[in-house]
C-alpha cells in the first residue's frame, strides 16, 4: 500500500508541480526562517520522501546549530521542502496531521540533503543580463566597483599582479602551466555543455577516494565535487563550508589529468600540502597557492579567465572561494552551485556574503586581460 501511495505521490508531484522528489539518506533538519536565521523546526528520519519545486535555487542565510551557535553555510538551503511520505516505522512520529501542519509552512533544507546524479552533462549557460542587485557592486561587464589594493599589496608583497613572461620560463614550464590551466577550464567551463564526470562520482567511490588521498597521496582523475563536498568535508566535520576543499580537489585532479606531479608544487616538505586540516581554511588556501608559485591578481583590474580560483572579499577566513566558469567571472561554479551560477541574477545579499570578489589566482605565466 505504501509503495502504491508513494508512486501516486511521485506521479502527482511530477505531473502537477514538476517537483524534484527524493528520499533522505539520513536524518535531516527542516528549518524555518526567523529574523534572518534558519531555526530547526523538526528533523525527519532516513527514508523520508521529500519534494522541492523544480528550479529552486540555493539561498544563503545564517543557521542555528542544536547547541545554539549560529553559523553560515556556503552550500546554502532550499526552500519550500514538503514531506510526501515517511517509512511505516515512523508513522507514529509523523502522522498525517503533523505532516499536513509542517507542509503548511515554508520549510528549508540544506542543499547537502539532495542526492546528486553522477552521470550526464551540465547544460551550457549564457551570460545573464545583469539585474539591479548585481549592478550595486559590479559594472555590467563584471568589473568590481570596489578594490582592496592596499591590503593585497601588503599581504602578497611583490607577488600581486606579477607578470611572469614566457621568455623567463623554460619550454617545459610553459607547457606544464598551460596543460594544468586547460584541465581546470575543462572542468569549470559552463558556457559549453560539460560532462558531469569532472565533478560527480558515486558516493562510495568518493568516500574511498577521499580516504586514499589522506592516507596514500592517491589523487583520482574525476569526481571533484562529490569527493570534496559529500565525502571529505562530511567525514572531517565541516559539511557546510567545503568551498576551499572543493577548489583544492579541482586543483589536485587538474594536475593529474595534465600529467604533472601535484607534489612537486604542493608538498609537506615545502609547507604547501593541500590537505583539509590546513587548506580548508580560505586564508590558508590563498597563502598556500602563493607560496607554491601561483600569482594573485586583482579583480578590480584584471578579468578572471575560466578556471581561475577566485576569492571573496580579502581571501580571509571566514570567507569563500569559487572558480570562474565563463564570461569574465560572471558565471562561476562553487560547492553550492556545481552546475554553474549566474552572478548577474544573484541577490545583493548573497553577493555581499559570498561573491564580493577581490582577487583570483593563476599559475605563473598565465596572464589575464585587463578590463
Amino acid at each position: 500500500m505504501r509503495a502504491l501511495l508513494l508512486a501516486w505521490a511521485l506521479a502527482l508531484s511530477t505531473w502537477a508541480f514538476a517537483d524534484q522528489v527524493f528520499e533522505t539518506a539520513k536524518r535531516e533538519n527542516l528549518r524555518t526562517l526567523k529574523t534572518d536565521v534558519l531555526e530547526i523546526l523538526t528533523s525527519v528520519p532516513p527514508g523520508t520522501t521529500l519534494s522541492i519545486p523544480q528550479g529552486t535555487q540555493p539561498e544563503y542565510h545564517l543557521y542555528r546549530l542544536p547547541n545554539g551557535e549560529i553559523q553560515r553555510s556556503s552550500n546554502g538551503f532550499l526552500s519550500n521542502a514538503r514531506i510526501l511520505a515517511v517509512r511505516p516505522e515512523h508513522n507514529d512520529e509523523f502522522p498525517p496531521q503533523r505532516i499536513a501542519e509542517l507542509n503548511g509552512s515554508r520549510n528549508w533544507i540544506s542543499v547537502t540533503a539532495i542526492p546528486v546524479r553522477d552521470t550526464g552533462e551540465f547544460p551550457a549557460l549564457q551570460v545573464a543580463t545583469p539585474e539591479a542587485d548585481f549592478l550595486l557592486s559590479f559594472e555590467e561587464n563584471g568589473k568590481p566597483k570596489f578594490n582592496f589594493s592596499t591590503y593585497y599589496q601588503k599581504r602578497f608583497h611583490g607577488r600581486l599582479n606579477l607578470t611572469v613572461s614566457s621568455e623567463s620560463q623554460s619550454n617545459s614550464e610553459r607547457l606544464k602551466w598551460a596543460a594544468i590551466m586547460d584541465e581546470l577550464q575543462k572542468a569549470a567551463d559552463r558556457t559549453v555543455q560539460t560532462s558531469t564526470k569532472y565533478l560527480y562520482l558515486p558516493i562510495e567511490e568518493a568516500r574511498k577516494a577521499s580516504v586514499d588521498y589522506e592516507t596514500k597521496d592517491i589523487v583520482p582523475s574525476f569526481g571533484a565535487w562529490t569527493i570534496a563536498v559529500r565525502a571529505t568535508a562530511v567525514r572531517n566535520g565541516f559539511p557546510n563550508v567545503p568551498c576551499a576543499e572543493f577548489m583544492s580537489e579541482l586543483l589536485r585532479q587538474a594536475y593529474g589529468r595534465a600529467g604533472h606531479d601535484l607534489f612537486e608544487d604542493f608538498s609537506r616538505e615545502k609547507g604547501t600540502y593541500l590537505i583539509w586540516s590546513t587548506t580548508a581554511a580560505v586564508v590558508n588556501l590563498a597563502n598556500t597557492l602563493v607560496k607554491a608559485g601561483w600569482i594573485p591578481w586583482e579583480l578590480a583590474t584584471y578579468r578572471p579567465p575560466t578556471g581561475a580560483i577566485m576569492a571573496h572579499f580579502k581571501a580571509t577566513t571566514p570567507g569563500h572561494v569559487y572558480m570562474a566558469a565563463g564570461n569574465d567571472g560572471r558565471i562561476i561554479i562553487d560547492n553550492g552551485s556545481p552546475a554553474g551560477r549566474q552572478l548577474g541574477r544573484t541577490s545583493d545579499k548573497t553577493i555581499k556574503m559570498l561573491y564580493y570578489g577581490g582577487v583570483f589566482f593563476l599559475p605563473p605565466g598565465i596572464l589575464p586581460r585587463v578590463w
